[in-house]
């Protein structure tokens, strides 16, 4: 079944400036998603093991860290290799070094 929309020239901008906004609102909550699921993926594999509590260690990933330049863990994941940045910076963590 095909359906076919007609656009007034009026309406043309709006409704590209429409479509444009809702495709930048699926890429942001696809890139929220993948954050929150490298963030599990963190938790089980070596930060349960760091922290004592889920809530600490989302605050490691909130703050400013001096080993990265004062940049925010959590921010990095967003970033391409921003997730084994933040795993190295984890396992400087479990070998005492300061992180």
């Amino acid at each position: 079944m095909e359906i076919t929309v007609r656009v007034e020239d009026s309406e043309g901008p709006f409704l590209m400036e429409l479509l444009r906004k809702f495709s930048f609102v699926q890429d942001v909550k696809q890139n929220q998603s993948s954050i929150a699921s490298q963030i599990d993926v963190l938790w089980q594999q070596k930060a349960s093991k760091l922290f004592e509590t889920r809530k600490d260690f989302d605050s490691w990933l909130k703050n400013p860290n001096q080993a990265i330049d004062k940049r925010i863990p959590v921010d990095l994941l967003s970033e391409d290799g921003g997730f084994e940045v933040v795993t190295k910076l984890m396992g400087r963590l479990e070998h005492g070094i300061m992180a």
